[in-house]
């Protein structure tokens, strides 16, 4: 399946059709296997969406300020204009079950996953009335990968995503709307108060060198998979608001902030 997820669009779209005919959309839980039917939202079992803490979670973003950046972290922070973001929403609490959800894509290469993370996401600015001014926004950008990691992995998870739900939601992807120009050590091997300064420089601006064309005076969804201290979000955002973005709200299926906070359903309340 690696060398199929590296071959050619055809190819790709055949393997999935093939892996959809032996294993049917909609049978398994994605998470734990156990068997389901076609009822089930986001092809979860009951005991695993139980298991996840979903909610409208939100992390201000002058928070990030004082819970993850301190010392030369902070300086660093003040020295390239404070945080580029405008708001920052996730739609669930990083934890076991949720990892899984989003590892399956991202290290396990199921992209079927990227289809089911998309409808999470639509699902969230859906149903939350303060995050409606997303469906207004002009572009979705995902964050990307370096050239040579993304050839490794055979593709963005990201960038899948942000497909997807693009298609959703009605806005254009700038799936090249930044371009990650160096190739840093990943971020979960970093301590939390040095991950500013690992990713300081490695994006720029996409787009053929032609973003702020794209972009000037625009509001800029910019999507992740995990939100944790939010320095990958703010290195994009930066890029991005120096590029001419009026507005650049952060959108991520699970975060891991100490600060995250907002509406959480309980867990014996299911989903859809």
């Amino acid at each position: 399946m690696y060398l199929i997820r590296r071959g050619p669009a055809w190819l790709q779209h055949l393997a999935e059709q093939t892996a959809d005919f032996f294993f049917p959309w909609g049978t398994y839980c994605v998470v734990c296997g156990n068997y389901i039917d076609r009822s089930r939202s986001y092809c979860l079992c009951d005991h695993c969406i139980r298991h996840i803490t979903w909610g409208h979670v939100e992390i201000l973003p002058e928070s990030l300020r004082n819970n993850n950046f301190t010392g030369p972290e902070a300086e660093l922070l003040q020295e390239e204009g404070g945080i580029p973001l405008d708001s920052i929403r996730a739609c669930m609490k990083y934890g076991l079950y949720e990892r899984r959800l989003i590892f399956d894509l991202k290290y396990n290469g199921h992209t079927y996953m990227a289809r089911i993370l998309a409808q999470i996401l639509a699902d969230r600015i859906r149903s939350d009335a303060e995050a409606a001014g997303l469906l207004e926004a002009d572009f979705i950008v995902p964050v990307p990968m370096h050239r040579k990691k993304e050839k490794k992995r055979g593709f963005n998870q990201a960038a899948m995503v942000a497909a997807y739900l693009g298609g959703f939601l009605g806005i254009p992807v700038l799936k090249d709307g930044l371009e990650r120009s160096e190739s840093t050590a990943a971020q979960r091997s970093i301590a939390g108060g040095d991950r500013l300064s690992n990713l300081h420089g490695a994006f720029r601006a996409g787009c053929g060198g032609r973003l702020s064309e794209r972009i000037e005076g625009r509001q800029v969804i910019l999507l992740d998979d995990i939100f944790t201290t939010g320095a990958t979000a703010i290195c994009c955002g930066r890029v991005l608001k120096d590029a001419g973005a009026a507005r650049v709200d952060v959108l991520t299926v699970a975060s891991g902030n100490d600060g995250a906070e907002g509406f959480f359903l309980a867990k014996e309340q299911e989903i859809g």
